[in-house]
């Protein structure tokens, strides 16, 4: 019979193959999403009015600003035309 691992040694090798990479890209669209919503704040503006804007609904504006939403560089344009004002400064 096998013997099985330790609970504590299982979630030990599950959270070391998080890569760097994949942290790397939770923390860039946490970052992105904070951006679009202090957009959004300074102009007064709603995640309905973003919505219309962008031509999609609330429930895809939301989970945009989720934080763990895998932004395109499309979206991040189409995003950043809709509020006159371009989210990402490089």
């Amino acid at each position: 019979m096998k013997k099985h691992e330790p609970t504590s040694t299982l979630l030990h090798k599950l959270h070391s193959d998080i890569n760097d990479e994949a942290l790397l890209t939770r923390d860039l669209s946490a970052i992105v999403a904070s951006r679009i919503q202090e957009i959004l704040n300074q102009k007064g503006l709603s995640h309905k009015d973003l919505a219309q804007a962008t031509r999609h609904t609330q429930g895809v504006v939301s989970r945009w600003l989720s934080g763990k939403h895998n932004f395109t560089l499309s979206t991040i344009a189409k995003i950043s035309v809709a509020l006159n004002q371009n989210i990402l400064e490089l």
